[in-house]
């Protein structure tokens, strides 16, 4: 076993830049040295509900998004469409031609994609039709048009572990205590997934190469949580890891032959350094 002292702020965090010495305290730490870690997904809830529609075969994917990399910074939001380049079926040739309206606006060609941030801001937090239409069969008399409503939710923000951006801070979080809150979305009956990665890398000691591992639970949107220990199975002492929560709304409808995948989602990514022993 080796020791190390780390550099703790009276938040509970990690520094990893230079601070203020005037802010923080020294605290030691065991870290155990593990055998080699091995890759590994386990899937925690007995319920993941409407997100195991996420896992469904579909041809493309239309929708809004926001998204963080770090519970401060600000959230990226776009309307999208695309294939799935995971289970395509089809070759770009044989691409129908989809008219998709948010809430009967368009937001996705091109002269208008680039400036809508703050209006598609303003389809999260409520009711979101999202409508498509076959365009190549606009000028007959089989005109398709399929409208789904989804429950978009509100954008996530994460409160609680405290992510210090303005002085690179990372929160050290101790794996039998894992306290997370958010603001709670009473409309969202879907839950909020919680997933923790880790990818081998290691703030003290050599890193892993070829690692991956990917816990995953389901919490409901309460606003609080104390995540499971097993969230964090297989992890080392102080290693590097991502705590991703995403919460939104999902339906598959099927336009001819094609399933088209329709969702609205938030989500942010919290780093932390996880500590199984400290004195």
């Amino acid at each position: 076993m080796k020791k190390y002292l780390l550099l703790l702020s009276l938040g509970g965090m990690i520094a990893c830049s230079a601070a203020k010495e005037s802010r923080h305290q020294t605290a030691e730490i065991n870290i155990l040295i593990p055998e080699t870690p091995q890759s590994v997904e386990n899937i925690l809830s007995w319920d993941f509900g409407n997100y195991l529609r996420y896992y469904d075969n579909f041809d493309y994917s239309v929708g809004i998004t926001s998204s963080k990399d770090n519970p401060r910074c600000k959230e990226f939001i776009y309307a999208f469409e695309g294939p799935n380049t995971k289970a395509i079926t089809k070759s770009d040739t044989e691409r129908p031609q989809i008219e998709v309206l948010f809430n009967g606006q368009d937001y996705l060609s091109p002269d208008v994609k680039s400036n809508t941030s703050s209006d598609i801001h303003g389809l999260f937090g409520r009711r979101l039709k999202i409508s498509l239409t076959n365009k190549a069969s606009r000028n007959t008399k089989q005109v398709k048009t399929i409208t789904t409503e989804l429950a978009a939710p509100e954008i996530l923000e994460v409160t609680n572990p405290l992510y210090d951006a303005e002085d690179d801070l990372i929160p050290l979080c101790d794996y039998e205590n894992f306290v997370v809150e958010w603001n709670q979305d009473s409309n969202n009956t879907n839950g909020v997934i919680v997933l923790v990665l880790w990818a081998g890398s290691m703030m003290f000691g050599d890193s892993y190469d070829n690692v991956l591992i990917r816990n995953v639970d389901c919490v409901p949107d309460t606003g609080f949580a104390v995540l499971k220990e097993d969230l964090f199975d297989g992890i080392p002492d102080t290693a590097l890891c991502f705590l991703l929560m995403l919460r939104g709304d999902i339906e598959n409808v099927q336009i001819d032959d094609c399933v088209y995948q329709l969702s609205a989602r938030t989500q942010v990514v919290l780093p932390f350094v996880l500590v199984r022993e400290m004195v």
